[in-house]
């Protein structure tokens, strides 16, 4: 009976080491991460420009109005996703129809449709350079004529929700001179873009919707090494 004891004290020992260097280890580790991120952690609490201007449009007030309360509750950042033909016509940048919509306006004026197909979305500027990002960075590239003295651009498809269209700039600048850190939600296209990671500078994070992250699956390369200087989310 006293053999076991004697095993058992000799066990302790041993254990009290290998806790002990355990801890020694979990200790170091610690103290590194407290020397490199501090004894105080940053939280973010970014809210969808979006979802502001809904809730906004219930109550009488901008996204921005909205969102400025927020701030004094604890709101720290807004995301604001990249501008898309549909953001700049509700912005008064473009005004943009469906091909078959317009073929089906002409004849009921009497007037020869023009020699588009059916299946295309046209795009004409209501600005000076409203579609400069829009027409530089998409393939197949814009085609351009003329309807009525006014120049308007087609693509292929009904696209006026999926064509990436850059940074809104003016919409930024707003956004961080209020004081709101600013989370950029790029958007991909269903083909290669031209240009893949004209990010905005002010910028400090990145949010992309699932797999559509700009530039997948043939431009990642381009997005991964544009984004380096952002925080990156996929949700």
């Amino acid at each position: 009976m006293r053999r076991p004891a004697r095993a058992a004290g000799l066990l302790e020992p041993a254990l009290w080491s290998v806790l002990v260097l355990a801890l020694v280890g979990a200790t170091v580790l610690a103290a590194r991460r407290v020397a490199t991120e501090g004894t105080r952690e940053q939280v973010a609490l970014v809210m969808d420009e979006m979802a502001l201007a809904e809730q906004g449009h219930l109550v009488g007030l901008t996204s921005l109005e909205l969102g400025r309360r927020y701030q004094q509750a604890g709101l720290t950042g807004v995301a604001l996703y990249e501008q898309t033909i549909e953001s700049l016509v509700q912005r008064g940048h473009a005004a943009a129809v469906l091909a078959k919509d317009l073929i089906a306006q002409a004849l009921l004026r009497g007037e020869a449709p023009p020699p588009i197909p059916g299946d295309a979305t046209l795009v004409t500027a209501l600005r000076p350079g409203a579609l400069d990002e829009l027409i530089a960075k998409n393939v197949p590239a814009a085609r351009p004529l003329e309807i009525n003295g006014r120049t308007w651009y087609l693509w292929p498809g009904d696209v006026v929700e999926t064509l990436p269209a850059g940074p809104d700039a003016a919409e930024v600048a707003l956004w961080r001179a209020a004081g709101f850190d600013i989370a950029y939600r790029p958007r991909n296209a269903p083909y290669r873009l031209q240009a893949v990671g004209d990010y905005p500078e002010e910028a400090a994070y990145l949010v992309y919707a699932g797999t559509q992250v700009a530039g997948h699956p043939d431009g990642l390369s381009e997005a991964v090494a544009a984004s380096q200087a952002y925080y990156t989310a996929v949700i």
